[in-house]
């Protein structure tokens, strides 16, 4: 993917792969649940492009196009991580958390969405980041 312009459809569809069903799963739900859009940012020669979802100027969760998968990135804060680790998270999820830093705004939860129980999972650490609003919310503009 080139870095002078995010990918398009076509090209995010064709290096996703078989993994463009997570990707579509997670980012449809933060659009239906939070009534938010992605916006691509380039993050660097290493990871390309990536997909932020925010919320009330928060980073909620990061989706990472790779060749054939999805990597997910959702900041565990001080606040919920206790909680988060009595969630009966799937192996990959929760491998993924024992092995995050700790830095102060909490750990850099990287996972790669290739289950259904991780996309779940994804999902449900979202949820407890930034609870969904109580009525659905309309897509803001990209």
């Amino acid at each position: 993917m080139d870095r002078e312009r995010p990918p398009t459809e076509p090209e995010l569809a064709a290096a996703l792969g078989p993994a463009a069903g997570p990707w579509t799963n997670i980012a449809s739900w933060a659009v239906t649940t939070y009534g938010i859009a992605g916006k691509w940012d380039f993050s660097g020669k290493e990871t390309g492009w990536a997909m932020r979802f925010r919320r009330s100027g928060r980073s909620l969760l990061w989706l990472f196009p790779r060749p054939g998968s999805v990597r997910a990135l959702v900041v565990v804060g001080p606040a919920i991580y206790e909680e988060v680790r009595s969630l009966g998270l799937a192996p990959a999820t929760a491998d993924a958390l024992r092995d995050a830093h700790a830095y102060p705004d909490g750990r850099w939860l990287y996972v790669t969405a290739d289950s259904e129980a991780v996309v779940a999972d994804i999902r449900r650490l979202v949820a407890l980041k930034s609870p969904p609003p109580r009525r659905p919310r309309r897509s803001s503009p990209a």
